[in-house]
């Protein structure tokens, strides 16, 4: 048993019309359950959403530009319909380190920065006193982090 979709294009009424007449499935051509709805058309549920998606056909989705007034063709496109054309839409611009290479966050400086989770910016340090740490860039800038707790840097008063 072949489904509608399968049919060439000619005979797609006639099998409608004997497997109507059959008290078959219109979509797969299985026996109809015993006892069913004498307005029933499908054996299950499924088959009755795809019967009456191929029997819509595809959807001719053509909207327009809120610019321009351009056509903008979705057809047979699934999603949020656009209220912009392709030569409107505005394009994404790539976000920019907050930081520049080299700034410096209490005895910290910034090296570069290393691949990350998104929002969770994650850098290379190099401390005052040479040791280097991949930390997250929020709590060096933020002063949660200053140093890397190693206690050999050196006091203001100069001493160790």
């Amino acid at each position: 048993m072949t489904s509608l979709r399968e049919l060439p294009a000619g005979d797609v009424e006639t099998v409608l019309a004997e497997r109507e007449a059959a008290r078959q499935c219109l979509w797969c051509g299985a026996p109809l359950p015993a006892g069913s709805r004498p307005h029933r058309h499908t054996c299950s549920e499924p088959h009755q959403h795809a019967l009456s998606r191929w029997r819509r056909g595809p959807r001719a989705r053509v909207l327009t530009c809120r610019n321009r007034g351009t056509p903008i063709d979705r057809t047979g496109v699934a999603g949020n319909a656009p209220i912009l054309c392709d030569q409107c839409r505005p394009r994404r611009i790539p976000p920019q380190p907050p930081h520049p290479v080299g700034t410096r966050f209490g005895r910290y400086t910034l090296l570069e920065y290393t691949p990350s989770l998104p929002g969770l910016a994650r850098a290379r340090f190099r401390c005052d006193c040479g040791r280097l740490k991949e930390l997250q860039v929020s709590n060096v800038a933020s002063g949660r982090v200053t140093d890397c707790g190693d206690r050999m840097h050196p006091r203001p008063d100069g001493r160790v």
